[in-house]
């Protein structure tokens, strides 16, 4: 029998013929249901790897080299490498600019314009309406101005639409081309938006815009709209006003811009503070009256009227009725509206109250948007309360959740803010937090992302010296050095002083404060005697901790080094040092049975006038033996009589 056959006469296993006997019903396939397609920006894949990737806390900013020589240690160097490295792709789009014909191949298929040169033009090119449309809609005012007036020297008649739209983009940047926004690094470091709360006119008087403004005839509600946001915007408020009563006498409808930028500059207008919310409540009125439809510009316009008569008591009423007035309207606030009531109600530094944790209450865990200029300061203005007011860590921490929910982060404004943000921040973080956690909080920032100031680096080294946490100094110190912080003498004095007042058993601990003493002698040994900027003054009591931490690591000769520096140059220390250290210096020669140096200290100790030097004298001859010469001088200084009473 084959092979084949026997397998043809094999019985089927149970389990296969009870499975072959089962009846099965035959469905019908479901439906197939096509999902929604959900928009996808270009960079969501990559955000998407991004966030499967850890934070690298020891890495530096993604916008540096990860190369050792090109990482920045200070807030110096960081600004200058990175506006650096901006600064060479200026200068390749210069090139690109300048020599276009070079550069003929394409970049990119469909093409990026961004990526190839800018039309140029001169008094002598060719141009036509496209040429002005083109440059007004790519917001290139010096440009949109030099090809209107070409076509105005060659009598184009130009349509109302465009002389409308060449008119609002001149008045919206004041004859001035706008910042590219390429530029990430410059807009960064610009820090720009201060808000002064001081209105300053750089409106340029008889300008294109002006100009233009009068050959539309009849002047529309548009055209006075965009002529007074522009005036008002930038100062020129006096003829802004002037060209506002115009439009009304001749019963136009403005634009809500216009009435947001005249409620906000009231207060440059009005003099008191009742002219000042008089003219407020007479333009919100006008609004009404005219079906104007209010926006969150309007109430944080309103706001910021408000918040620049923070003086007046009544102001704090006002501010919360017309928030629930626009809240009625469906007027959602944003975060420029909660920093003007900040500064509404949290100007008393002296009387803390809650509003800021009912704001963040309000907005915890919200993933936000900026549609004010203004919503950059919030969160600055916010920790700055939080830690100047409220002493509230729990409430900071709940403030920091907030700016790193989302992409919230983005709000933060530029690097002067963010400065300023973790410099609060790190303060309230050293005050109110264990060591530990401190400085687990230091080491996840400093320094990819924060670089303390020099106050900030004054507070910790407090908070050390507090806690007498010894072990701390050399990794404290290192970071000193890193961010260039050893030349400045607040500093150098505070760690001396620190080490001295938190001493070491642990033979490691001992000889990293050694070293770190020897760091700053060297430092100040090599200061240039011509040097004005940053230089730092012998101090008696600084040098005389140094002598204390070097005896205290068994470093005797650097000691003498450091008292040789007092005694040759007693006319240029300040002050003398702690007498404790002057003993402890005398102790040491005791234990190394060296009169000679003992008896030089006590020549110090004399000649600087300390009571003590009688005491220390019947030390050195109760405990050494003396040559002829050594007892002799020994006597010159503290007398016969002192040595008689031993």
């Amino acid at each position: 029998m084959s092979f084949i056959q026997g397998l043809r006469c094999c019985r089927p296993h149970p389990v296969l013929q009870a499975v072959r006997s089962q009846k099965y019903s035959v469905q019908s396939d479901p439906e197939i249901v096509i999902p929604k397609r959900i928009h996808r920006g270009p960079t969501d894949i990559l955000r998407a790897l991004a966030n499967t990737v850890n934070t690298d806390y020891t890495a530096p900013q993604y916008k540096y080299h990860d190369d050792p020589y090109l990482i920045p240690t200070s807030n110096f160097a960081k600004r200058s490498y990175a506006l650096s490295q901006e600064s060479g792709r200026k200068a390749a789009k210069w090139i690109l600019q300048e020599h276009a014909d070079l550069f003929q191949h394409r970049v990119a298929d469909p093409p990026i314009e961004v990526f190839y040169p800018k039309n140029v033009y001169t008094e002598e090119s060719e141009v036509d309406l496209e040429d002005l449309k083109s440059s007004i809609d790519n917001l290139e005012v010096a440009d949109s101005i030099l090809v209107y007036n070409l076509l105005k020297q060659k009598n184009v008649d130009l349509p109302r639409e465009i002389l409308q739209d060449l008119l609002e983009l001149i008045c919206f940047y004041n004859e001035t081309d706008k910042f590219e926004e390429q530029w990430i690094e410059e807009r960064w470091y610009k820090q720009g938006m201060v808000d002064s709360g001081v209105r300053r006119k750089t409106w340029k008087d008889n300008n294109v815009a002006e100009s233009i403004f009068q050959s539309l005839e009849p002047a529309d509600g548009k055209s006075y709209s965009a002529i007074i946001s522009g005036m008002a915007s930038h100062g020129q408020l006096e003829v802004a006003w002037k060209y506002f009563e115009q439009a009304k006498s001749q019963g136009l409808t403005l634009t809500t811009d216009v009435y947001n930028v005249l409620i906000r500059t009231s207060n440059f207008v009005k003099e008191n503070h009742e002219a000042r919310w008089a003219l407020n409540v007479e333009l919100l009125g006008e609004m009404n009256a005219n079906k104007v439809q209010p926006n969150v510009g309007t109430l944080n316009s309103v706001m910021e009227s408000l918040a620049g008569m923070a003086n007046n008591p009544a102001s704090r009423e006002t501010a919360i009725r017309i928030m629930a007035d626009f809240k009625n309207i469906n007027i959602k606030p944003s975060l420029a509206t909660y920093y003007h009531l900040l500064k509404l109600f949290c100007r008393d530094k002296s009387r803390p109250n809650s509003i800021l944790a009912d704001i963040i209450s309000v907005l915890e865990h919200q993933e936000l948007s900026i549609e004010d200029p203004k919503d950059t300061f919030f969160f600055t203005h916010a920790m700055e309360i939080c830690c100047k007011q409220l002493s509230d860590l729990s409430l900071a921490d709940r403030i920091d959740g907030l700016l790193h929910t989302g992409n919230n982060y983005n709000l933060i404004g530029d690097s002067f803010k963010e400065s300023i943000y973790y410099r609060n921040y790190f303060l309230l973080k050293c005050e109110y937090e264990t060591l530990d956690d401190f400085f687990n909080f230091y080491d996840k920032l400093v320094p990819n992302i924060y670089i303390p100031e020099p106050l900030v680096t004054e507070v910790i080294l407090k908070a050390i010296d507090m806690n007498g946490a010894n072990h701390l100094y050399s990794k404290i110190w290192s970071d000193i050095v890193l961010f260039d912080q050893n030349g400045r003498e607040r500093i150098v004095n505070l760690i001396v002083e620190s080490m001295y007042k938190n001493p070491s058993d642990d033979e490691k601990v001992k000889t990293e404060m050694a070293d770190i003493v020897e760091a700053i002698w060297t430092k100040l040994e090599g200061q240039s005697s011509d040097r004005v900027y940053r230089v730092i003054e012998w101090k008696g009591s600084s040098l005389g901790y140094m002598i204390s931490v070097l005896l205290n690591a068994g470093r005797f000769e650097k000691a003498c080094d450091v008292l040789q520096k007092l005694d040759k140059e007693q006319q240029s220390v300040l002050g003398v040092p702690d007498i404790r250290s002057l003993q402890s210096f005398i102790d040491a020669c005791l234990e190394r049975n060296d009169a000679t140096a003992a008896l030089w200290c006590l020549q110090y100790c004399y000649d600087a006038g300390f009571d003590e030097i009688n005491e220390m004298g019947l030390k050195i001859h109760s405990k050494l033996e003396l040559s002829e010469s050594q007892l002799s001088r020994l006597t010159s200084i503290v007398g016969e009589d002192a040595l008689q009473k031993h």
